[in-house]
């Protein structure tokens, strides 16, 4: 019992030091200065537009590329799965004019 009482305490404590963390908060003044500087800020200077072509001549691109295929090979293996699935082709119609599936 007395651990309980002093691990209550202790909890207790620690959650007293992370409400008054930040005494005088305002959460809604933070949420509005926000709003405000995406609404006056322009577009070029919140996007990677400016970033991208840099990237895309160091290669990072590729090497993006080539790292998701890597782990998508990586989790269809770990799966059971063939590398690459054919595509059915069984319920396709073999005419235009066939419409029954």
């Amino acid at each position: 019992m007395v651990q309980l009482a002093s691990t209550l305490v202790a909890g207790l404590a620690g959650l007293a030091s992370v409400v008054s963390a930040h005494p005088g908060h305002d959460v809604k003044a933070e949420a509005a200065e926000r709003a405000a500087f995406l609404k006056n800020a322009p577009l070029r200077s919140r996007s990677l537009d400016q970033c991208a072509t840099k990237l895309r001549a160091r290669g990072q691109e590729q090497r993006n590329i080539a790292r998701r295929e890597h782990a998508v090979k990586n989790l269809r293996r770990s799966m059971g799965l063939e590398s690459r699935m054919p595509y059915p082709t069984h319920f396709l119609p073999t005419s235009m004019h066939d419409t029954t599936y």
